[in-house]
């Protein structure tokens, strides 16, 4: 890993976020704690950070509320959930809340980094994606020539010159059988 990427440490034993601080400083991480939920929020409005380790019982915020907020406010930090009270609710509540990983108190040391540098990774993905769909949106709707993207006949994609050429809207073609609609 990079001094490139931040975590943020939101757990209230103070003990535990010294110990998880000195960890993933060592393995090239720049960290910061925080005790409460209060004081994670604060530090999200001063920093931008890679992934937010939250646990899930906090004195003052649930971490499935936390998680819920960082996804809404903070769309490019990955969440990873640390807690010693695991249940499968908050497991599925967390997933939901776009959470990329539940794990339970105590972690092996190297399982969390490894879980830790996947979700920074999924992230970047992510994003490098959705770049992506974007650059091609803006390239096919700049050319003049008709584009289409279908899958096995199935009209995923087109460019507004191909719904001029033909005389439809988009919304009109999508999940259509293609040669039934333009044949006709």
């Amino acid at each position: 890993m990079t001094g490139l990427h931040t975590v943020l440490v939101i757990d209230d034993e103070v003990h535990l976020c010294n110990s998880l601080a000195i960890l993933l400083k060592a393995d090239g991480y720049q960290v910061d704690t925080a005790n409460s939920g209060a004081q994670a929020f604060n530090l999200l409005q001063q920093h931008a950070y890679s992934v937010a380790l939250v646990d899930m019982d906090l004195p003052d915020i649930s971490g499935n509320h936390i998680a819920a907020r960082i996804r809404d406010e903070h769309p490019g930090t990955a969440i990873v959930i640390l807690t010693g009270n695991a249940t499968v609710d908050n497991a599925v509540e967390s997933l939901r809340q776009g959470v990329y990983d539940y794990l339970r108190k105590p972690c092996p040391p190297d399982r969390l980094l490894r879980t830790i540098a996947r979700s920074i990774q999924h992230k970047q993905l992510k994003q490098d994606l959705h770049n992506s769909e974007k650059r091609f949106r803006q390239l096919s709707q700049a050319t003049w020539e008709g584009i289409i993207i279908y899958d096995r006949g199935e009209l995923l994609q087109t460019n507004s010159q191909l719904c001029r050429m033909f005389g439809y809207e988009e919304s009109e073609l999508l999940g259509k059988q293609i040669f039934d609609v333009l044949l006709d």
